[in-house]
Formats: structure tokens, C-alpha cells, sequence
């Protein structure tokens, strides 16, 4: 018969034993599975609006992903909102949409590439398609589809989050767009979180 574990130190830093009654005593550290990505594959993203300015009363299309990549999914961690409920009162809210399957932006919009959260990594989300609100007009980026809505939430003053941890999965070809209506003129952040993984 084999001896599969044997007393000993994994590469000399952990220590494992054997008892007389076969439990096996070593050192065990959980990771989440965002913090695990990002540090063995350096691929965990963020695509984000910065603050811009919005007008009340108008719904507004303000960040378009797509993803392009045949042989990954995407899946989204974390959507997060901030708000300053309003430059007069202070106090009013704003209505988030996230639409699935609008088509890409046609006009006021600009293309970036998603931030890597492993700060010292050259890994690049080129397989996202992503755009912003270029804040042109009014009433955000222009799309010939808005597609369908797929979440709402009504928010007020300060940030809101949404964590879905990576339940929330974007297929090859799908993309998904994010607008807010505001009560009043104000100004609003949009931050999306997630990583590609093999299908």
C-alpha cells in the first residue's frame, strides 16, 4: 500500500501531521475567489465612468460592456454606485438600470480598456468591449437597441453596491449597458467589477 501523506513541511513553510487516529492537522488558508484571480492570473478588471454630471429627469446611458471573447465568459463581481443625491437638495435618488443586449453605442460615447486591480500587472481586458459616456449632450451614449431591462434599484445619496460574486455571467456576444435617472441634476459614478474565466 502507498503512503500518500507522510509527516513532513510543504517547501519547508507549513507544517503537516498525521495523529494516531488518521486526521490530518496542516495549515489551512480560505481566499476568496475574486482575491485568488486577481493574484495567480492578474485578470481581475474594473470598468468605470469616473464622476460625471447628469441631468434630471433624464434617463442616462453611461457605461456599455461587451464581451468578445469566444472561449472565456465574463463574469461581474461587484456593480457599485455613487451619488451626491442632487446639487440642490441633497436628498433626491436616482433609478439604475442595467440593460441586456443593447446594441453599441453609436454616438457620445468613448472606447477604454478596463483597469487590472493587480497594480503591478500589464494584463489587459482587451476581450471586454467597453464604453463610456463621453458627457456630450445630454441623455448619455446613443444606442440603436437599448436592449432589455435585466436589474433595477432605486438609490439615494451616498454608494450603493450590488454583489453578485461573479454569479452575474456575460456569455460571448452579450453585452450589457447601465443608465440612471436622476430626480435632479447631480453628479454620479458608475463602477463594474468581474474577470474572464475559461467557458
Amino acid at each position: 500500500m502507498d503512503i500518500a501523506i507522510v509527516n513532513a513541511t510543504g517547501g519547508g513553510k507549513f507544517g503537516a501531521k498525521v495523529d494516531e487516529d488518521n486526521r490530518l492537522f496542516t495549515l489551512s488558508v480560505a481566499q476568496g475567489q475574486t482575491a485568488a484571480i486577481s493574484l495567480n492570473k492578474q485578470q481581475v478588471y474594473a470598468w468605470e465612468t469616473g464622476v460625471i454630471a447628469v441631468v434630471g429627469g433624464v434617463l442616462t446611458s453611461i457605461l456599455w460592456l461587451r464581451n468578445d471573447d469566444p472561449s472565456g465568459i465574463l463574469l461581474i463581481k461587484r456593480i457599485g454606485m455613487s451619488w451626491n443625491g442632487g446639487n440642490t437638495n441633497r436628498n433626491r435618488t436616482v433609478n439604475a438600470v442595467m440593460y441586456v443586449g443593447s446594441t453599441e453605442p453609436v454616438a457620445n460615447h468613448v472606447a477604454f480598456v478596463g483597469g487590472n486591480l493587480f497594480l503591478g500587472s500589464s494584463n489587459q481586458s482587451t476581450l471586454v468591449k467597453a464604453y463610456r459616456w463621453d458627457t456630450v449632450g445630454a441623455g448619455g451614449m446613443t444606442h440603436v437597441t437599448p436592449g432589455s431591462p435585466g436589474a433595477r434599484t432605486l438609490t439615494s445619496i451616498g454608494l450603493w453596491l450590488i454583489d453578485y460574486d461573479g454569479a452575474l455571467i456575460v456569455p460571448f456576444g452579450q453585452a450589457v449597458s447601465f443608465s440612471g435617472m436622476a430626480e435632479e441634476d447631480g453628479k454620479i459614478s458608475l463602477q463594474i467589477t468581474g474577470w474572464m474565466q475559461s467557458v
